[in-house]
């Protein structure tokens, strides 16, 4: 089955997914499916073509998660009633007049469910491509009104992403306070890039093993906190550091 549309999102950066999720059930959001865990592959041409011109070709699992506590079970549908699923999205940037990117991040997005991860990405390695970036994320969507809302969290932190048109994604930003100041321009993998060479990091997948061991701050990312967002302090928020999913576990061996 082949899914086409154009995908307006915008992302923000927050310190704890909490209050977001528990705002999503006062406003009466459905929950669409169960929390996932996804493993995502960016690939391209050896060139690198594909990202030079704001292309994107990504394979992702998506494998079910346990569901945070209080909340209702899932519908199943994000993952096909509880099993992994495989999907195979290309994108691209849309272009607004004179050829210049739009403000606001519209895609183009064509994608295919697939039966075999390993499988698929055996063909497009032979097609020619590469893969260039491996990233996990654990996801949540949830519908408000017109729009979707993921709440992901990755190895250096917690985003909500918002899509559906402008004027609904501004409203509900509002409705879950959220500051424009607190949007992120670029993309995870954008961020990444900036983080591996603030930090000095060796490795260049985004997987949770690698950050077990590290802190992370917004600054690391490269992120201002807004002043006035009902959020901690500027200082306080932005060099508190963000631990994934195990770290506790981890540091008390």
């Amino acid at each position: 089955m082949t899914h086409t549309h154009i995908e307006t999102e915008v992302k923000f950066w927050v310190e704890s997914l909490a209050a977001i999720r528990d705002r999503l059930v006062d406003l009466g959001a459905m929950q669409a499916g169960e929390r996932v865990l996804e493993t995502n592959i960016r690939l391209d041409r050896p060139d690198r073509s594909l990202s030079a011109s704001g292309q994107a070709l990504r394979l992702r699992r998506s494998q079910p998660s346990p569901p945070r506590t209080g909340l209702k079970p899932g519908t199943g549908e994000g993952t096909k009633e509880g099993r992994a699923f495989t999907s195979l999205t290309y994108k691209a940037r849309l272009a607004g007049p004179g050829g210049e990117m739009a403000p606001v991040k519209a895609l183009e997005e064509i994608e295919v469910q697939v039966s075999d991860f390993h499988r698929m990405q055996a063909i497009l390695e032979r097609l020619g491509f590469e893969p260039i970036f491996l990233y996990e994320k654990y996801r949540e969507t949830f519908r408000l009104d017109e729009v979707e809302v993921m709440l992901d969290e990755l190895p250096y932190g917690c985003f909500v992403e918002i899509e559906g048109e402008i004027s609904a994604i501004d409203r509900a930003a509002a409705q879950l306070g959220l500051a424009a100041a607190q949007r992120v321009p670029g993309t995870y993998l954008s961020l990444f890039e900036a983080l591996r060479q603030r930090r000095n990091l060796p490795f260049r997948d985004l997987t949770f093993a690698n950050f077990r061991e590290l802190h992370i701050t917004p600054v690391d990312l490269g992120l201002s906190l807004p002043p006035n967002t009902g959020l901690p302090s500027r200082g306080e928020a932005a060099t508190r550091p963000y631990h994934p999913p195990g770290w506790e576990e981890v540091n008390r061996r």
